[in-house]
């Protein structure tokens, strides 16, 4: 098939490649992702490490669920109550997990403001139903992976 033919069956796309402030937006978005990831990575991590040092959330407060403040309190007296390395080893990775999480929070902020711009107004209001403010990790998959910038289709 050639070129001509494509446009004929309406199988192009068009694209446009993005202005200097909204590659600058898409960075904000893909660095507040990357630190998702390592926030995921660092969880697993340290649940790793607790279980093959025979430490059982659930099992030792009957708490179903993970990353509560409960549970974050949970880690904070196993980390203090463990000797050794494995208690030092726990303080420096909650320690890591908690700058992680304040960083997020920052970054989350940001992105709330970025979705009042009036160029992701549409993409915003797309994923509005209820609350006022779209959640960040929504609008980030808009921006990012979306048919919707700016008000056009890409």
């Amino acid at each position: 098939m050639d070129l001509a033919q494509f446009y004929i069956n309406d199988l192009l796309t068009v694209v446009q490649i993005p202005d200097a402030e909204t590659e600058q937006d898409r960075d904000l978005l893909r660095s507040r992702q990357q630190l998702i990831k390592q926030q995921s990575d660092l969880r697993r991590h340290i649940q790793s490490l607790l279980r093959r040092n025979g430490r059982h959330y659930k099992a030792e407060t009957q708490n179903k669920t993970h990353w509560t403040k409960h549970h974050y309190c949970w880690l904070e007296r196993t980390a203090e109550g463990c000797s050794g390395n494995l208690g030092v080893n726990l303080q420096l990775l909650l320690r890591q997990l908690k700058s992680i999480n304040e960083i997020i929070a920052a970054y989350s902020e940001e992105v709330e403001s970025m979705a009042k711009k009036p160029n992701y107004q549409e993409a915003a209001s797309a994923l509005t139903c209820v609350n006022a403010t779209p959640k960040p990790r929504l609008f980030a998959a808009v921006v990012l992976n979306s048919t919707i910038l700016a008000g056009t289709q890409v």
